[in-house]
C-alpha cells in the first residue's frame, strides 16, 4: 500500500506539472508584453502623480511659528537648515526628472533671513548717488520699459558641499546636489535704466551698488558690480520682475530682484543681486 501511495504521488505531480506547462505554453508573448506595460503604465503614474504633488505650493507645517508662516512653499524642498531661515533643495531625481526647465516651486532656495512682505504696486526702485539725474522707479513703469528673457542656470556657491565637509568640515552648511536650477528670467536690462539716470560710459563712477530690502541682524545685504561691466548689453544684467512667465515668488525676489547671468552666485541680494532690491 506504502508503494502504490508513492506512484499515485508521483502520477499526481506529473499531472499537475503537465498543466502547468501547457498553461504556460497557453501565454502568448503579447500577454507578457501587457503585463509588462501595465506595469511600466502604474511607475509612470505613480511618478507623475509624485511630480505633480511636488509643483503644489502649500502653507507648510514647518513654517507656521516662523515669520515667514505667510508664504505657500513645495512639501518636497529638502531643508538644509532647520526651519527657519528656508535654505533648501529638491531631491536630485526630481530635478532632473523635471528637465531643463526649473518649474519655481522646487527651484532651491538660499535665505539669510526672514522673507520681506512687499507688495508691488507699493514698491519702488531708487537709483541715487553722484550721478546726473536721481531716479525712482515703480515696479509697474519698470514693466513697461522694453525687456528681455532669458534662460538662465543659477548654482548656489555651496552645491555639493556635503560631499566636502564628508571629507573636511568647513563653514557652510550641507547642500547637496540639487542646489542648482534654470529658470526663464524676464526684466529690464539695467544697462537701459541707468542710462535713463544719464549714466553712460563717459561716467567717472567706477562702481554700481546694489541693497537688499532684507533687515538681518548685520544690516542690509548688498553687492557691487563694476559699471562698465552693468553698461554693457552683452552681459545681461537684470533687473527682474518675472519667473517663468510668472511674477517672482517671494522666495524669489518678489517683485524685484537683481540678476547676474556668469555672476557668483551668493544668496543675496539673490544670486548675484538683490532678492529684493
Amino acid at each position: 500500500m506504502e508503494r502504490l501511495s508513492v506512484v499515485q504521488k508521483h502520477l499526481s505531480s506529473g499531472i499537475e506539472t503537465k498543466q502547468l506547462s501547457a498553461t504556460a505554453k497557453e501565454t502568448q508573448p503579447q500577454d507578457v508584453y501587457k503585463i509588462k506595460n501595465k506595469h511600466v503604465e502604474n511607475a509612470m503614474y505613480q511618478k507623475k502623480t509624485i511630480v505633480e504633488r511636488a509643483l503644489i505650493k502649500e502653507f507648510q507645517q514647518e513654517d507656521q511659528n516662523t515669520p515667514d508662516r505667510w508664504i505657500k512653499r513645495s512639501g518636497a524642498l529638502i531643508r538644509n537648515t532647520g526651519h527657519h531661515p528656508l535654505n533648501a533643495e529638491p531631491p536630485l531625481d526630481l530635478l532632473v526628472d523635471l528637465g531643463l526647465k526649473t518649474p519655481s516651486a522646487i527651484h532651491y532656495v538660499r535665505n539669510h533671513g526672514e522673507v520681506p512682505r512687499l507688495e508691488a504696486p507699493e514698491h519702488k526702485l531708487s537709483i541715487e548717488g553722484d550721478i546726473p539725474r536721481s531716479r525712482t522707479f515703480t515696479v509697474d513703469q519698470l514693466r513697461t520699459m522694453e525687456s528681455i528673457e532669458i534662460p538662465v542656470l543659477v548654482v548656489c556657491d555651496g552645491n555639493r558641499r556635503k560631499e566636502l565637509n564628508m571629507l573636511k568640515r568647513g563653514n557652510g552648511f550641507d547642500w547637496g546636489a540639487g542646489a542648482a536650477g534654470c529658470a526663464v528670467w524676464k526684466g529690464v536690462p539695467l544697462h537701459a535704466v541707468l542710462r535713463e539716470c544719464g549714466i553712460n560710459g563717459s561716467s567717472k563712477l567706477k562702481y554700481v551698488c546694489f541693497e537688499g530690502k532684507e533687515t538681518l541682524p548685520k544690516g542690509k545685504y548688498g553687492t557691487s558690480l563694476p559699471l562698465e561691466y552693468c553698461l554693457d548689453p552683452t552681459n545681461d544684467v537684470l533687473l527682474a520682475f518675472d519667473m517663468n512667465g510668472e511674477p517672482l515668488p517671494p522666495d524669489h525676489g518678489f517683485p524685484l530682484r537683481l540678476l547676474v547671468p556668469e555672476g557668483l552666485s551668493f544668496g543675496g541680494p539673490r544670486q548675484k543681486g538683490g532678492r529684493d532690491l
